[in-house]
Formats: structure tokens, sequence, C-alpha cells
């Protein structure tokens, strides 16, 4: 690479230009790690987030049952009262 740079510039051009490309490979080398460093920084929050997704859709699963026994108790308990009266009204329909 130098050499064609100094093939192309005058000499103070050519180490200008060197130290220029070195510049730039640096500065790619250190976006590069940064770029890494986010994706993965990234990848953990997709992560977290799947995560907490599954965590939620049971969280939902659970209270959909619970208010589902709920409801299957009240009717129970409905059932229950309704013969409860009767059972009553038998009762001092004897007495």
């Amino acid at each position: 690479m130098n050499e064609l740079l100094q093939d192309e510039f005058p000499a103070e051009e050519a180490t200008l230009r060197y130290l220029e490309s070195e510049e730039f490979k640096s500065f790619y080398k250190d976006f590069k790690r940064v770029m890494n460093r986010i994706d993965r920084k990234f990848a953990d929050i997709r992560s977290n987030t799947a995560n907490l997704s599954s965590l939620i859709k049971d969280q939902t699963r659970l209270m959909d049952n619970h208010f589902d026994k709920a409801a299957e108790s009240r009717e129970m308990s409905a059932k229950l009262t309704e013969q409860h009266r009767y059972w009553e009204r038998y009762l001092k329909k004897r007495n």
C-alpha cells in the first residue's frame, strides 16, 4: 500500500496518506468492536423481552384459570344457594 501511495503522491504526501490509511483502519476496528457490543446488547434485550413475554403469558394464563374457577365457584354457589332455599321452604311447609 505504501509503495502505491509513494508512486501516486510525492514523498511527504505518501506518508500523510499512509498515516490516514492507518488511522482509518484503527477507526474501523474500533467501530466494528462498538457495533459488536451494541449487537450483543440488543441480543440481551431481545432475550430479556422474550423472557418477560413468556412470564406475562404464564401470568395471564394463571389469571384466566383463576377467573374461570371463580366463575365456576360462583355458579356452584348460586346453585347451592337455590337448593338451600328450596330446602328451607320445604322445611317450613313441613312444620
